[in-house]
């Protein structure tokens, strides 16, 4: 009996928190499916671990060099190859993985027949934002050709439907984690094992921030709050980590507190650098959808301060401290609060901070409302 078909197309495969809950569902999935993800812009972190699955790979490196060389011929071979690996395969099911991902797999499938079509989308809207708002038009147009419409965010999901990107089948899929990948027993060597890595004295207090250098993420946010901490707190590190080049950030730091800044760089395993943060700071100014790194730092019994932005308010509950967007003041109070915390009513809310998301947003459910969409 040959197996159905999965066709997952993406904007990219770097090291985002998209990228890593598509990874965690194609591990799933490869057993019983196969496989084909087909990647717009080209290369990335993920490349090479889907590959180890054995699954296979296609890049259209839709990029800066599309129109320079043979860039222009190879991008056209490969959609051409991409459609007839489509056609000859069985029940194709198209996912298309965020925004860019919808559009392309739309087209890929005008080309075929007999294929179930999803949209992902993994993102919260900012209709100011001037690119967007062409997305925001095909989008209106391309939601009523899907089969099925999904959001990982409560939030991304309303503002999606503001606009008028609707579908009559739409599942709101929040993203899920497996308890066993986050081994609490495991977070004082990891803590250990980074405080080392920095050279870092072990009563200092660490405050975390996790993503890409992007506007959206608001690190001069939270860099101006820092400066304000730091004036009365002299012993806090903020490690800010991403695989981007924060440089221009940098001129955001008050010269008399750039030693209490590291900017790691990559980290390849997030669970050992987050198990080192008192706190994790997520400081969004607009577009998150379902935050990774709240969840993640939560799993670990780290409390977090989040902006009010896409579903951070969901994730966090009762616990941790959520504030107003782009706004020093807001987001000072927020980790001052924190950082008052002591003895068992801290401990009591890193405890809650892990029971709530292995509670409510269990990795195995979410994979199965995914395989499930084909028989909405």
């Amino acid at each position: 009996m040959q197996k159905d078909s999965l066709v997952f197309v993406t904007t990219g495969l770097g090291s985002g928190g998209a990228e890593q809950v598509l990874y965690n569902i194609i591990k799933k999935a490869n057993k019983d499916h196969r496989i084909l993800v087909i990647s717009i812009i080209g290369d990335g972190y993920f490349k090479d671990k889907i590959k180890e699955l054995g699954v296979e790979v296609l890049l259209l490196n839709f990029n800066k060099n599309f129109f320079f060389k043979l860039g222009f011929f190879i991008t056209i071979f490969r959609l051409i190859k991409a459609i007839f690996k489509i056609r000859n395969s069985t029940s194709p099911i198209i996912y298309g993985w965020m925004p860019h991902g919808a559009i392309m797999s739309y087209c890929l499938n005008l080309f075929c027949k007999n294929t179930t079509l999803i949209y992902a989308m993994r993102d919260s809207l900012d209709i100011n934002y001037e690119p967007k708002k062409l997305i925001i038009g095909l989008m209106k147009y391309l939601a009523q050709k899907a089969h099925v419409i999904t959001f990982n965010s409560k939030n991304g999901q309303e503002q999606y439907n503001a606009v008028g990107i609707s579908n009559k089948n739409e599942r709101f899929i929040p993203n899920g984690y497996n308890k066993d990948n986050f081994i609490i027993t495991n977070k004082e060597n990891f803590k250990k094992e980074i405080f080392n890595k920095f050279n870092l004295n072990k009563n200092q207090v660490l405050i975390g921030f996790l993503a890409r250098a992007h506007p959206m993420k608001g690190l001069d946010i939270l860099i101006k709050s820092a400066n304000i901490i730091l004036q009365n707190n002299p012993n806090i590190v903020f490690l800010i980590c991403g695989n981007n080049n924060f440089s221009s950030y940098k001129k955001f730091i008050s010269p008399n507190h750039y030693n209490n800044f590291i900017f790691t760089g990559f980290i390849e395993d997030t669970r050992k650098i987050i198990s080192s943060f008192d706190i994790l700071v997520s400081s969004s100014k607009y577009g998150e959808g379902f935050s990774n790194s709240i969840a993640e730092a939560m799993m670990m019994e780290v409390i977090c301060v989040a902006t009010d932005v896409g579903d951070s308010a969901y994730i966090l509950g009762n616990t941790g401290q959520l504030v107003n967007p782009n706004s020093v003041r807001d987001l000072t109070s927020g980790i001052e609060s924190i950082l008052k915390l002591k003895g068992a009513q801290r401990k009591e809310m890193q405890k809650n901070c892990r029971k709530r998301i292995i509670e409510n947003f269990p990795e195995e459910k979410m994979i199965d409302q995914f395989l499930e969409l084909k028989n909405i």
